[in-house]
């Protein structure tokens, strides 16, 4: 039986499928992902879905940092007008087994987990950029949270409502993978410091 369903994984609530060229994309010295067509990025599992996401290692460690939960939305997209990307439009496919949907997908479903542990390991890529990436995790099934309402409700739960709304919505358009890849350690003893703080 022919196959007709790809997973794609995110941090942020994804509000539709629509293709595109991804603004996150491998850009190097001596390799770069296809700049030209439009698509929706996708694999084959979780594993693998996660191994496309951009910084995936490093977003999850930061999250940890913080003694929170880390939850993957996961979509399952069904569509037949697919394309199997080469290497040479897409670097790391054989790591992430991407796929990609060219057109809107005929039926989304949604699905939440919680990775309960996973591992990575340093690994310099294809343009001699050393970074930490995914090797393995283990997931189990949640009910579908928002991970951004998590970070507020656990960070500063005594926020006021108008504030909390305002800083949602900020969080929202940074993008929830954004914000924790781009956390560094003075960033982070800063927001303990207001996670710790009676008011």
């Amino acid at each position: 039986m022919k196959r007709n369903s790809y997973v794609h994984c995110s941090f942020d609530l994804v509000e539709s499928f629509k293709p595109r060229v991804p603004k996150t994309r491998v850009i190097g010295k001596f390799v770069s992902e296809e700049a030209e067509t439009p698509r929706i990025c996708t694999a084959d599992t979780i594993q693998h879905a996660l191994l496309g996401i951009p910084g995936c290692a490093d977003v999850m460690q930061n999250i940890q940092k913080f003694d929170m939960r880390i939850y993957i939305h996961v979509y399952y997209l069904t569509s037949e007008d697919i394309k199997f990307p080469t290497e040479e439009e897409v670097p790391d496919v054989k790591e992430t087994h991407e796929v990609w949907i060219l057109s809107e997908p005929q039926k989304i479903i949604r699905q939440d987990y919680e990775i309960t542990d996973f591992k990575t390991r340093y690994h310099k890529d294809l343009n001699g950029i050393k970074h930490q990436i995914l090797v393995g995790c283990k997931i189990k099934r949640v009910h579908n949270i928002d991970n951004i309402s998590y970070f507020i409700d656990n960070i500063i739960p005594n926020l006021p409502k108008q504030k909390a709304e305002k800083f949602y919505e900020l969080l929202k358009k940074i993008s929830y993978r954004t914000f924790m890849n781009s956390m560094d350690d003075e960033f982070m003893d800063k927001i303990q410091e207001i996670r710790k703080s009676p008011d």
